[in-house]
């Protein structure tokens, strides 16, 4: 019989995600999600978080451990912490989790989220009796999951996307923040933009014409003073277009870091919810591309890679 004496959190820009692990088993139970706080705001008080948490442990079977990680490029002021999207741009070496440890005597940031912090997977502290271990960063748990060799490559495509190969790492790459910004738009008209990507077909994309920077917050790493759209022509000024320029703007994004490179592993919800996007970057670059698909989350297969390689102080 099994027993999930640990649960592996990953509390995300849009998602709070949460799975049962036996460690002795190696093995993973059932998944848990809700939606996060930060999906519709910028920033979140500490209470909030404790109660999310709180929440997440409910849905569990009275674990005895729990290794996590959490969104990384914020930081509190007294008890509010401020995600990556604020534009208060507060990176001051706090962890969104860690934070609620902070009277224990465990208490500590890891490295991930301040590099003056512990490099060593350990206690952190207690909380509902349960044992929880440092707060590792989410992008870093994504890299994790998966062993890179000289000529791979990843992208990973969330609320917001980065590119990775062993020696270089681009972050805050326009994604799921500045799709939901036309989606948003698209609501008010009553029109479901991110149904219409998924009925997107290869050939809508290579025929589309217009062209969008979707560097449109501060954050974004080749912002200058917002988004633009260019090529707008009066013949292909249609719907069907404009939804195709977008989804074909956001992939070509990430075509000029991967050109050094043979195999790209896609990550991230959005290569799995669109599919095409393996298809468009195949037919484009000529290069092989794979979906890193898996019934189990990138982050929670990183985590687990990390504490079962790295040292920690509970026999795991």
């Amino acid at each position: 019989m099994q027993f999930f004496d640990t649960v592996l959190i990953d509390y995300g820009a849009s998602r709070i995600k949460s799975i049962q692990y036996d460690t002795k088993a190696d093995a993973f139970g059932l998944c848990y999600e809700q939606e996060s706080p930060f999906l519709h705001n910028e920033s979140v008080n500490i209470s909030d978080v404790k109660e999310t948490v709180l929440q997440t442990l409910s849905k569990h079977d009275k674990p005895k451990y729990v290794y996590s990680c959490s969104i990384i490029g914020g930081g509190y002021v007294k008890d509010t912490y401020y995600s990556w999207k604020s534009d208060k741009n507060i990176n001051n070496g706090t962890c969104l989790l860690s934070h609620l440890f902070r009277d224990q005597s465990t208490y500590h940031i890891h490295h991930d989220h301040n590099s003056r912090g512990d490099k060593q997977i350990k206690e952190l502290g207690v909380l509902n009796d349960v044992k929880f271990f440092s707060i590792l960063g989410d992008t870093n748990c994504v890299l994790s999951s998966i062993d890179l060799d000289e000529n791979s490559c990843l992208i990973n495509l969330g609320t917001g996307s980065q590119f990775a190969s062993r020696n270089r790492l681009i972050k805050y790459i326009p994604s799921g923040r500045s799709l939901n910004v036309f989606k948003n738009f698209f609501n008010t008209l009553g029109y479901d933009l991110f149904d219409s990507f998924s009925r997107l077909t290869l050939e809508d994309i290579k025929n589309s014409t217009m062209d969008f920077d979707l560097n449109i917050f501060p954050q974004a790493h080749k912002y200058r003073s917002g988004g633009e759209i260019t090529n707008i022509t009066e013949q292909d000024f249609t719907l069907n277009n404009f939804v195709s320029s977008i989804f074909r703007s956001y992939i070509d994004q990430y075509i000029e870091y991967i050109q050094s490179y043979n195999k790209v592993y896609l990550m991230g919800g959005i290569s799995r919810k669109y599919p095409v996007i393996q298809e468009y970057l195949e037919n484009k670059t000529g290069k092989e591309v794979v979906i890193k698909s898996s019934s189990l989350e990138d982050t929670f297969m990183g985590i687990r890679n990390r504490v079962k390689n790295e040292n920690t102080d509970n026999g795991f």
